[in-house]
């Protein structure tokens, strides 16, 4: 096939086609090949740059349940409290959002996480020094807090 010449020299500075004999010859087998190299590149390059721009998006935005920490000291044993702080934001949240009587990941965003820096004793249960996240039942008069290792 007989291509103009501006058509070839054209395409000829990305893709550098094979030219035969004759400077109006093109070969279309090489130019799809080169083409389908060229949308991997592209495509390869949209997700490299999506990569850095998506986290730095989502960090300017202010969470609705912004992250906290809370540390003290109980009878000598350190004691660190880490959650997000939620926001029902004018939502019923015990009873409707949250049933009572169903388990409940403590905390917005992530399970709340408590750490001991030495054994401890909560009701009568030994813990072993470590993290652990949070599990709440809610109930009208009480809750189980449930420790999970």
């Amino acid at each position: 096939m007989k291509m103009p010449v501006q058509f070839v020299l054209a395409f000829s500075l990305f893709i550098q086609p094979e030219i035969n004999n004759s400077p109006c010859d093109f070969s279309f087998k090489h130019y799809t090949k080169s083409l389908i190299k060229m949308r991997k590149y592209l495509a390869a390059l949209i997700v490299i740059m999506l990569a850095f721009a998506l986290p730095e998006s989502n960090a300017q935005e202010k969470m609705k349940s912004p992250p906290a920490s809370v540390a003290g000291e109980i009878d000598g044993v350190e004691v660190e409290v880490n959650y997000h702080q939620p926001s029902a934001r004018g939502r019923v949240m015990l009873g409707e959002k949250l049933p009572y009587g169903k388990v409940w990941r403590t905390g917005a965003n992530d399970a709340t996480t408590i750490s001991f820096s030495e054994d401890v004793t909560v009701e009568g249960e030994e813990l072993s020094k470590g993290t652990y996240s949070l599990f709440t039942i809610p109930g009208e008069d009480s809750w189980t807090i449930i420790f999970n290792n």
